[in-house]
């Protein structure tokens, strides 16, 4: 994953005007967006403790972003361009990455409960240490996806990790899961 990199003062914009949320090249502490923003474009960009919560970005491009103890309930970045970026330490619950492009993104100690990937195309993604209880996977396509820390309990769409990487001692927590997903039947 690539870095937010340092930006020029040049560079530096937070325009929020209208319907539209465009940040480049900040770091912002405590922003909070209301859920009437529709255009939303973060690039080269920190937001932490920021609440983007109920904002529905179709369309979204995040690129070179960090999101750190972020409150992104119910966030909907549904056919979105989500492009090294790091999610960390906050909440993504009851959202929605349904049919987006995510390539070198990270998910670190998140709260994934309910969130949407239905659909979504996913490279060189990482889930580290995250709840993913309820998590939908159906029709996501994975490569180079790797779960850790997190077990698939609970994950719909089971089926559509076809690919992914886990280390033993997840895959043996995740054993009972992956068995009923493969219509495995456990004999006693």
């Amino acid at each position: 994953m690539n870095a937010p990199r340092a930006p020029e003062e040049a560079d530096r914009e937070v325009d929020t005007e209208d319907d539209a949320v465009r940040i480049t090249g900040a770091t912002l502490t405590g922003l909070a967006v209301e859920p009437g923003a529709r255009k939303v474009r973060l690039r080269d960009s920190v937001l932490v403790d920021a609440d983007l919560s109920n904002v529905h970005a179709r369309f979204a491009a995040l690129r070179r972003v960090e999101l750190r103890r972020c409150r992104l309930v119910g966030l909907e970045l549904v056919e979105g361009e989500v492009e090294d970026v790091l999610f960390s330490e906050g909440t993504l619950m009851l959202g929605s990455l349904g049919h987006a492009r995510l390539h070198r993104v990270r998910f670190e100690a998140m709260n994934l409960r309910e969130a949407s990937f239905v659909g979504a195309d996913l490279r060189h993604v990482e889930f580290v240490d995250c709840a993913l209880e309820g998590a939908d996977f159906r029709d996501a396509r994975c490569t180079k996806v790797v779960i850790r820390g997190s077990t698939l309990a609970g994950v719909v769409g089971i089926t559509s990790l076809k690919g992914v990487a886990m280390p033993a001692d997840d895959l043996v927590a995740s054993a009972t899961t992956l068995a009923a997903a493969l219509g495995i039947e456990l004999e006693s």
